[in-house]
């Protein structure tokens, strides 16, 4: 929903500008234009910021889970599966791996026994 919303932004700022260069805008709307793209420009930059960051972390943080875990059952010391947050990316991925974790601990019960 964003990124549509990003893409129409785009639109619209690049329209005043291309008017701009042009000439076909008075003076005024001159004045306008460029105190809407002063203010515009590092606002829409902050906003995709702040976008990038989240969406970064939706998928760093589950990859970084899954290491940590893997890591921890490869020593032995691992139990149970990894949790991920509800926004967290990568969730079929950790379903799989979660799956794999669960049959090596029921083998190694059998085998134990």
């Amino acid at each position: 929903m964003s990124v549509p919303c990003l893409l129409l932004g785009g639109a619209v700022a690049v329209q005043g500008p291309l008017e701009f260069i042009s000439g076909n805008i008075s003076d005024d709307q001159r004045a306008v234009l460029m105190l809407g793209l002063t203010v515009l420009t590092p606002v829409l930059l902050c906003v995709v910021i702040v976008w990038a960051y989240v969406q970064t972390n939706r998928i760093v943080g589950p990859v970084e889970r899954m290491i940590q875990e893997l890591d921890a059952h490869l020593e032995g010391t691992g139990t149970g599966s990894i949790a991920l947050r509800k926004k967290d990316l990568l969730a079929p991925l950790v379903e799989r791996i979660n799956a794999i974790i669960a049959r090596s601990e029921r083998l190694k019960k059998a085998a134990g026994s």
